[in-house]
């Protein structure tokens, strides 16, 4: 009888430990990277400034003075995506919302010229609020998987080879 009970008792902890965790960790979780691309900032800003280059499925919203809101609908998820700020080649800051999580996230985005390529030093800063039976687990997954890095280099990856060019990349915190 015991290990009938410890059969069914062990897997349902094993479940139900990352959404006791989350519950306990901090709401916010960031990652500072620096990248280089070879390729000219022109050329790295006009892939990050085009909602369209994402990949994934847009619906656009607005566009206020050269600020833009879409929606990315990326299968599991749907992301509202309205950038802060834009300065040409240099600073892009966007601020990307979950519709169905209480899950924020800020991205900044700084540009540099070195030699012919660009540095790019980005930060993801996530917040998962309360409010949903998933955000525990959201939290959770952010901790121990480093969710704000694993964003920011799957997104630059992928920037990267979308340019046919080479990606490095450095942690910065």
């Amino acid at each position: 009888m015991i290990w009938a009970l410890l059969l069914f008792l062990v897997p349902f902890g094993l479940m139900l430990a990352p959404y006791v965790a989350g519950i306990f960790l901090s709401p916010d979780s960031s990652s500072k990277l620096r990248f280089r691309i070879a390729a000219e900032p022109g050329e790295v800003w006009r892939v990050l400034a085009n909602a369209e280059t994402s990949g994934a499925n847009i619906e656009q919203l607005s566009t206020e003075g050269g600020k833009s809101t879409w929606v990315e609908d990326i299968g599991l998820a749907r992301i509202r995506v309205r950038t802060l700020e834009s300065e040409f080649e240099t600073l892009l800051v966007r601020s990307l919302t979950d519709e169905s999580i209480p899950m924020e996230a800020e991205w900044r985005v700084e540009l540099a010229p070195e030699d012919g390529g660009t540095i790019v030093v980005a930060t993801n800063e996530t917040h998962v609020g309360k409010g949903s039976w998933r955000a525990p687990l959201y939290r959770f997954l952010m901790h121990f998987l480093n969710g704000p890095r694993r964003a920011l280099v799957h997104y630059f990856t992928r920037l990267a080879r979308s340019l046919g060019k080479e990606l490095s990349i450095e942690t910065v915190e």
